[in-house]
């Protein structure tokens, strides 16, 4: 009877193992969405010509934007600007988009309009496409996990037995 018990909680912490290993993946594409929001949305903010602390300050207080935690910083101030990078560098991302998303902030606000809006279009342009080739493997990456974490307490219940 305790073998029983014990191989049900083996395939049931495997199973969970595998589900909350599974939805990395989709917090990973979410967030790239909500992050592809947040530069379409700046760029059509340079393109009408308004200033980046109005920018920010515009970001902070939209809604889907409150859980990213890197925009309650003042890019104007060095300290903040560079507490600013170090959150966007901590963000569940692949390195290039983190980097591509850090160069883009450390250059907000430092120059022409035109120029930051091209750089803020081209970063969009990245985005986009990465979310693309992320929707396509982001739910195939989810059942494998799932997969694998019962496959791996259904092994561990039949080596128990």
């Amino acid at each position: 009877m305790l073998k029983v018990i014990g191989c049900a909680l083996l395939i049931l912490s495997g199973s969970a193992a595998g589900w909350y290993l599974g939805e990395k993946p989709v917090q990973r594409h979410r967030l790239l969405g909500v992050l592809t929001e947040l530069v379409k949305e700046t760029s059509v903010m340079l393109g009408a010509y308004i200033p980046t602390e109005s920018i920010m300050e515009s970001l902070r207080t939209t809604e889907r934007y409150s859980a990213l935690g890197f925009l309650h910083y003042d890019i104007c101030d060095a300290a903040d600007k560079q507490r600013l990078l170090s959150e966007v560098s901590r963000l569940p991302l692949e390195s290039g988009t983190a980097d591509r998303l850090r160069h883009f902030f450390s250059q907000l606000g430092s120059s022409e309009m035109e120029q930051e809006r091209t750089r803020a279009e081209l970063l969009y342009t990245y985005l986009k496409a990465e979310l693309e080739r992320t929707d396509k493997t982001f739910r195939s990456q989810r059942k494998l996990c799932r997969a694998l974490g019962i496959l791996s307490g259904a092994f561990a219940a039949v080596m128990l037995i």
